[in-house]
């Protein structure tokens, strides 16, 4: 479905990125592994994916740090000769607490993160797919950004609304390359992202699980479906839209 096809993920060591890379992988693609920590810490995850698919590599940068992701897709392009397919899938929100003492530097970390990586990974990435006639990216939101999440995360939701408005714009101008781009909304996703925000407890998960319409929270490896079918053929009559898995919410 997606023989050789070289793909980037971003977030990729663990929770749903690594859902990702491990269903792109299953399905033949070649796929760099963007990773924050050091290797040490993600070799063992870098190296399960590597026995699905021994040509994908690893792939280490502070997203957060002026023009790393022009960086990165330099790096991933000396590694594999171009680029087929992006997810832009790394994101946090740095602390969930009152937005009265929300810092600036809360915000602008968000931001760096949620939508100036993004734009500079898809812009950086554009030139090879425009030449190329072939790219399909996908950008990972959340489903809060349908309901405006609340005053605790509205730093998160307002970097991931960006998002997507970045997406769409991209979109428009990817038709006549037969560049595709399309965002997914992630609702409440069972990863290890939520226990490590300061300020979000286990108590603040299980009551936000518990209004879930379908009663629970979603499993990385259903997103990992979702991204793998719109970088394939069969999501090749898609392009500018924003899909939602989540849970009813």
């Amino acid at each position: 479905m997606l023989d050789s096809k070289r793909i980037l993920v971003t977030g990729a060591s663990s929770g749903i990125g690594f859902a990702i890379a491990k269903e792109l992988a299953s399905n033949g693609a070649i796929v760099g592994l963007h990773h924050r920590r050091p290797y040490e810490d993600v070799a063992a995850i870098i190296e399960e994916i590597q026995q699905i698919s021994p040509a994908s590599f690893s792939l280490q940068a502070e997203l957060t740090e002026p023009n790393a992701g022009h960086h990165l897709i330099d790096e991933f392009v000396a590694r594999v000769g171009g680029i087929d397919g992006l997810v832009n899938n790394a994101g946090a929100v740095y602390d969930y607490g009152d937005f009265l003492t929300l810092s600036r530097d809360s915000w602008d970390k968000t931001f760096a993160l949620n939508v100036t990586a993004p734009f500079e990974l898809m812009r950086g990435a554009w030139p090879f797919m425009e030449k190329a006639k072939y790219g399909r990216i996908v950008n990972i939101s959340s489903g809060a950004v349908g309901y405006s999440g609340s005053l605790r995360s509205v730093h998160y939701v307002a970097s991931k609304a960006a998002l997507e408005a970045v997406g769409k714009t991209f979109a428009k101008d990817g038709v006549k390359h037969n560049i595709l781009v399309n965002t997914i909304r992630l609702g409440l996703m069972d990863t290890p992202m939520h226990t490590r925000t300061p300020g979000y407890t286990r108590t603040h998960l299980e009551a936000r699980a518990a209004i879930v319409p379908l009663g629970r929270m979603g499993k990385p490896e259903e997103a990992a479906v979702w991204v793998r079918n719109l970088l394939s053929a069969e999501g090749d009559f898609m392009t500018g839209q924003i899909f939602a898995l989540a849970g009813g919410d």
